[in-house]
């Protein structure tokens, strides 16, 4: 595996820190950890990667608003990209009015869902 950029290692170190080999770490632990860095999805896959890497297994809990909020961040970023815009997470964050760190959120636990 290729070196992570300083980013993410920052994010994968401070997760791993928290957590035991063979433990898990929730979607929202990883977005509080992420919180307003700007990462890419490439990034966010990355630190999946790492973390699975180290034996950690990425989990979302269940019950939350992972799937609402994923339609309401997925209808913001192509409304901003219909309009010409980019669809960064600080621009689905602001065009929801919402923080950042629910948008990281939410895209993990889209990945999640990918999965």
């Amino acid at each position: 595996m290729s070196p992570l950029k300083p980013v993410v290692q920052e994010v994968v170190d401070a997760l791993l820190a928290t957590s035991e080999v063979g433990g898990r770490v929730s979607v929202d632990a990883i977005a509080e950890q992420v919180g307003s860095r700007a990462v890419t999805q490439l990034d966010i896959e990355a630190i999946f990667d790492a973390l699975e890497a180290q034996g950690r297994e990425v989990w979302a809990p269940e019950g939350g608003d992972g799937v609402a909020l994923l339609g309401e961040v997925l209808r913001a970023a192509r409304s901003l990209r219909s309009a010409g815009q980019t669809a960064s997470p600080q621009a689905i964050a602001t065009a929801l009015g919402r923080a950042v760190a629910e948008v990281h959120r939410a895209l993990l636990f889209g990945k999640i869902l990918g999965k």
